[in-house]
């Protein structure tokens, strides 16, 4: 989880497998962070209420990447 307005890049990354109450896989929870994702996967991940690979309050940029297989 990022807080406080921290932004998160990935790139080339897997994020698979993984369990959360908020964004099984990525989640931020506040509205000034910023999560850019650069030719990775998220995958297989599941979360308890919302989000199951990815769950942002704030701003989100998808390039060359794939998200699937995800569940709530």
């Amino acid at each position: 989880t990022v807080e406080h307005g921290d932004d998160v890049e990935l790139w080339t990354c897997t994020v698979a497998g993984n369990h959360a109450i908020y964004g099984g896989g990525i989640a931020t929870t506040d509205s000034a962070s910023t999560v850019s994702l650069f030719m990775t996967r998220v995958y297989d991940n599941w979360a308890t209420q919302t989000g199951g690979g990815v769950y942002t309050a704030g701003e989100t940029y998808i390039s060359f990447s794939s998200i699937y297989n995800n569940s709530t």
